[in-house]
């Protein structure tokens, strides 16, 4: 049976939302917090970038300045991100959680990994490599300009590993290796 390409567009969107709303939803309230998705997604950047600016917030989110300053008070509100003045330069706010922040994003990580390990498990390992697989090559045919990975990398930070498709698919396009975010 093969598929259109529209047929598989919607596929993949039906994944992401499943990923990216469902589970994460699901993760959330699991671990019975009331953050919304944006506010998590927020906490994840600061996780994963500490000492983050708000700029580097909005951009990573694709927000505007002011949409990622009210998300940051939101989240100092919450006790879970607390707020900085740069030494090198006064303008710059920047941004780390507080221990019930870490907490709080490790919970939610946890729970959201579990949700997607027991649809890996009732997918059985043989079908579960082969959509790793697949999702790693639909990414890396899907980039053939920098500006693409820019908007494609998921901004890992401290977690980034060398053997992202990513790191394959900027260093096939500049000869460079993806080292710093």
């Amino acid at each position: 049976m093969s598929s259109t390409p529209l047929q598989t567009s919607n596929a993949l969107a039906l994944v992401s939302n499943v990923i990216n709303r469902g589970f994460l939803e699901a993760a959330l309230e699991r671990v019975k917090t009331d953050l919304t998705p944006t506010q998590f997604a927020g906490l994840r950047f600061v996780a994963l970038h500490p000492g983050g600016c708000i700029r580097e917030l909005a951009q990573s989110l694709l927000v505007s300045h002011p949409a990622a300053v009210k998300l940051a008070e939101r989240l100092v509100d919450r006790g879970l991100v607390k707020r900085e003045t740069a030494a090198e330069d006064h303008r710059r706010v920047c941004l780390d959680l507080t221990s019930t922040g870490k907490r709080v994003y490790k919970e939610v990580f946890a729970a959201q990994q579990s949700l997607i390990e027991q649809v890996l498990d009732r997918m059985g390992t043989d079908a579960a490599s082969e959509l790793r697989r697949l999702s790693l090559e639909f990414v890396r045919s899907s980039i053939d300009t920098e500006h693409q990975i820019a908007k494609t990398c998921l901004y890992c930070g401290v977690q980034h590993r060398d053997e992202c498709p990513l790191s394959d698919a900027e260093e096939a396009l500049t000869g460079k290796p993806r080292s710093a975010y």
